[in-house]
């Protein structure tokens, strides 16, 4: 008997082993202190009212990346910010919509980055008090020259400064540079999704809403140097929605009218952000950042696109790659 066994042992198909996991795409930035990564930063907004297009507006601005200091704990980034051309929807007055779209024209925004390459904060938050305060100033001036009535003038200083020295000025500098960055937060496998929480900020005033993300990166192709992720973010609607029932609520017990009775009344209808990053394996940079963040209030829906194209990197000749104008 025990023989048998033995011999039928030896006829048995071994079971087929495990597909091994995807190894991990190894991209460390080659970024020696002081090398130029040059980028073009172009911004579109649209609004859509029942399918109709109202009304939309594009920027380009030059941007200069440098690695300005290493360290065993990280780096200081400077991006330093070009004069930005209004390519749509400048409306009647071109030069002044240009003057207030680059009121960071010359702007040094220095962040510290960590070991991992994720932004921890601004380096020199001051500097860029002083950059803006010193722009501010020759904004009104200029409109004083030409002869805006002084309550315009207020109300524009008044916006412009709530803009660029508001309470959040440092996360709003910060933006583009955290997107820029963001594609080391997660190990890159091709093929395999990752999900975690994340969270969204409040169109409509308050908390940022609870969200879930997902990561996907594209499986290799050999004849490319190239790895390309996606990562897309959405509210939860449950939780979103008992957010805003619940802030409508005691808004409207403030105000002493009726709270909203169903979630359906509710405005925010839709909020999502999809980001893709193409990352070259050679130098360890992205060459190209596309973000769209796509806003439902009601029947209104509002796209925002933000698009960073590399023009030169630390290791490369000048790209011919266009950009969307």
């Amino acid at each position: 008997m025990l023989l048998l066994c033995l011999l039928l042992a030896c006829f048995q198909t071994p079971a087929p082993a495990a597909p091994a996991e995807a190894r991990a795409v190894e991209v460390w930035p080659k970024w020696n202190v002081g090398a130029l990564l040059s980028l073009e930063l172009v911004k579109g907004r649209e609004d859509w009212e029942d399918e109709q297009l109202q009304k939309s507006s594009k920027t380009v601005t030059p941007i200069d990346v440098r690695i300005m200091a290493k360290s065993q704990t990280g780096s200081i980034m400077r991006w330093t910010y070009g004069h930005t051309s209004i390519v749509e929807g400048a409306g009647p007055d071109k030069d002044f919509a240009e003057h207030m779209a680059s009121l960071n024209e010359g702007m040094r925004v220095d962040a510290r980055l960590a070991t991992s390459g994720l932004v921890e904060g601004l380096a020199d938050p001051n500097s860029l008090q002083r950059h803006y305060s010193k722009m501010l100033q020759e904004l009104e001036k200029g409109l004083v020259e030409k002869g805006t009535d002084q309550r315009v003038i207020d109300a524009v200083i008044a916006d412009a400064t709530k803009r660029v020295l508001g309470p959040d000025f440092d996360k709003a500098a910060l933006a583009e540079i955290v997107m820029f960055e963001n594609y080391r937060s997660e190990p890159l496998i091709p093929g395999k999704k990752i999900e975690r929480e994340d969270r969204l900020p409040n169109p409509i005033g308050g908390d940022p809403f609870p969200a879930l993300g997902t990561w996907e990166v594209e499986p290799l192709d050999p004849a490319k140097h190239e790895v390309t992720l996606h990562y897309n973010v959405k509210i939860d609607p449950q939780k979103t929605r008992e957010l805003i029932h619940a802030w409508l609520t005691e808004v409207a017990k403030q105000a002493g009218k009726e709270p909203p009775k169903d979630t359906d009344e509710l405005p925010l209808k839709g909020l999502d952000e999809n980001t893709t990053y193409v990352i070259d394996t050679d130098t360890g940079l992205p060459i190209r950042v596309e973000h769209v963040r796509t806003t439902l209030i009601k029947k209104h829906r509002r796209i925002d696109r933000l698009f960073l194209r590399a023009v030169t990197t630390p290791a490369q000749k000048p790209s011919t790659d266009g950009a969307p104008r």
